[in-house]
């Protein structure tokens, strides 16, 4: 969720974290339906708003 509210891409994300750029996609798809999240800006948002994110 950190990275996600930070504004990185999947393929960052990926390799920040040793993944595969589809894994970090389709982990970001199930976070978005277990927050009942439809769009990207909206999971951003929430992370922001729930402190997930380092962002000043």
């Amino acid at each position: 969720m950190q990275q996600v509210g930070e504004g990185k891409t999947s393929a960052e994300i990926a390799a920040l974290l040793n993944l595969s750029s589809k894994s970090a996609d389709t982990c970001r798809s199930r976070t978005m339906t277990k927050l009942e999240v439809e769009y990207l800006p909206s999971l951003v948002k929430f992370a922001i708003g729930h402190g997930n994110t380092n962002i000043e």
